[in-house]
């Protein structure tokens, strides 16, 4: 079959651009039409709830042979998806508009939750709503206040814009426009910019919707064109009843006003916090890992000979013959001085206590490290008894030759790390510059779409600035994660704090304690261990002097008695 002049949303499929390439009303239009026509048959059934089977969906484009899956059963939002969702209102609605069921709020169930209206409805036949069921779902956009797990997190936040929106299924059937984003039926978004902490629900990020059938809610009829349900006094109060439950819920478990979210947001936020000192601490320790690994390996080869032209120079020491003239004793001095030098920078500094896999090399390189440090100060003893018997009018001159010889070798690593910490620090004030660059431009690059559909009459004025104050809000969150964390670091580096200290012996710190911990479950474990072996000693103790006195109080013969006798 051939359709000529087909709609402008149907072209903009054939498109070959991926969505996050296309621009414009080509992006707009697919958006669109996937908006529609996901989850166009109920996929938030329960099992064991009656439900459409065998009704499935695809939207196939082809270009020229090329086979492209533009709607699929495979990359549907179903039921698995939104149980993952950490807050959910679930439950039925009585004529009378009473809701009853259970909500889930940052990830913890809560039953028999009851819900009135806002007032007793008088109805009629032609009036009444009927009974309803609410199956809706959200979570935290902002992922500091969030229980998911970043994987979920990010599954959720990229997937909102596809399947996001309140629905609404007839006889699990999608009614159209609900769940679009430019329908909002209970007024969500309304609510939401007039005090988006208070009211929580947002339509973009909620998944699921409301269910009625025709055989209940005869009144909530389509319209001619089968896109909406028709303006009366039912469908009216079915609006309200759904706004007033969403309103309540947020009031009570999940909005600014409850008492719960500062509970829950003071324990995810610690939560959040340990989770990224702990990840801070990984981080170092693989940092440090590897920087103690590629010295190793680097340097390993200069340790030993370093150590062995130590153990040459004291063999020469040990012949009093060797230096007798005061200017080779100082001569070997001054190379002295330079193979301390040499062997200050082979050295690791300070190190985590747990090394993985390298600590076995790590020992090794420690133990030829002490090796030569106890040369080095046995030779610089020799040196200085020698120095001694030499009989010296001037020593101020030995002394001074002896300090600018330390002085040149601290000079010349002061300009080594010198040059290196110039070098850092040019390179991060670039990428400073360019982090500050990139910060200013993104709030712009963010939400000029949003200026541009006004504009263009492709968005009202309320929702281009519910936009704007969402990414508003996401844009100072971000800025404050990026820039407070720097400024503290340089501070500290101002006041002279050795933040790689602090944090390596923090590591040290956390794997000590650790390791107390594990030794302290192991001892409870065994304590219990012992415990459960004394009931059972003392259990079968117990059976067998019942068992024994039994015993004695049958009919024994001369040798059986004088046997339990010998035991008892």
């Amino acid at each position: 079959m051939f359709i000529a002049g087909i709609h402008d949303d149907l072209i903009a499929q054939l498109s070959t651009d991926a969505g996050s390439e296309a621009q414009g009303a080509e992006f707009r239009a697919k958006e669109r039409f996937l908006q529609t026509l996901n989850s166009f048959v109920n996929p938030f059934k329960r099992d064991g709830e009656e439900q459409i089977t065998d009704f499935n969906t695809s939207v196939v484009a082809w270009n020229g042979n090329l086979q492209r899956f533009i709607i699929d059963e495979v990359r549907n939002f179903d039921i698995s998806n939104f149980d993952q969702l950490e807050h959910i209102v679930e439950g039925s609605i009585d004529e009378s508009g009473i809701f009853s069921g259970k909500v889930k709020a940052f990830g913890e169930w809560f039953d028999n939750i009851t819900v009135k209206p806002k007032s007793a409805y008088k109805t009629r036949k032609d009036t009444r709503f009927g009974p309803f069921f609410l199956r809706l779902g959200t979570f935290e956009v902002t992922r500091k206040n969030s229980t998911l797990s970043d994987e979920q997190h990010a599954t959720f936040d990229r997937i909102r814009d596809q399947f996001g929106g309140v629905m609404v299924f007839r006889d699990d059937l999608r009614v159209m426009p609900y769940g679009r984003e430019d329908n909002d039926f209970f007024e969500i978004e309304k609510r939401r910019s007039k005090n988006a902490g208070l009211y929580m629900f947002s339509n973009r990020a909620c998944f699921g919707g409301v269910y009625i059938t025709k055989e209940h809610n005869p009144n909530l009829r389509d319209k001619a064109g089968r896109e909406g349900i028709i303006d009366n006094k039912a469908s009216k109060l079915f609006r309200e009843i759904v706004e007033n439950i969403l309103i309540e819920i947020a009031k009570r478990f999940i909005g600014r006003s409850s008492n719960l979210r500062e509970e829950k947001l003071e324990e995810i936020n610690a939560k959040h916090a340990a989770l990224k000192a702990d990840e801070d601490r990984k981080k170092l320790l693989r940092k440090e890992q590897k920087r103690i690994r590629t010295s190793i390996q680097r340097d390993r080869i200069s340790l030993e000979h370093l150590r062995n032209e130590f153990y040459e120079i004291s063999q020469l020491l040990s012949d009093k013959n060797n230096f007798k003239e005061l200017e080779e004793l100082l001569q070997l001095k001054e190379n002295i001085d330079i193979l301390d030098g040499t062997l200050k920078n082979l050295s690791l500094g300070s190190v985590p206590r747990n090394l993985g896999s390298i600590e076995k090399d790590y020992r090794q390189y420690r133990d030829l490290e002490i090796d030569a440090k106890i040369l080095l100060k046995q030779i610089n003893n020799s040196v200085y008894s020698a120095l001694d018997h030499f009989t010296v009018k001037d020593d101020y001159s030995i002394a001074e030759k002896d300090f600018r010889s330390k002085a040149a070798i601290l000079h010349a690593k002061i300009r080594k790390f010198s040059s290196k910490g110039r070098n850092i620090l040019k390179e991060e004030t670039l990428r400073f510059d360019e982090i500050t660059n990139n910060t200013n431009k993104a709030f712009h690059e963010k939400t000029s779409q949003y200026l541009s559909d006004l504009q263009e009459n492709r968005s009202s004025l309320k929702k281009t600035l519910e936009n704007l104050d969402l990414a508003y809000q996401i844009q100072d969150i971000e800025i404050n994660q990026t820039y407070a964390p720097y400024i503290t670091a340089l501070e500290s580096l101002r006041e002279e704090i050795d933040l790689e200290g602090l944090a390596i012996s923090s590591v040290n710190e956390n794997t000590r304690l650790k390791k107390q911990v594990e030794q302290v479950n192991a001892l409870a474990q065994l304590g219990i261990t012992v415990e459960i072996i004394g009931h059972e000693i003392e259990g079968f103790d117990m059976t067998i002097e019942r068992g024994i006195n039994r015993l004695s109080s049958t009919n024994l013969d001369e040798y059986q008695e004088n046997t339990l006798s010998s035991i008892t």
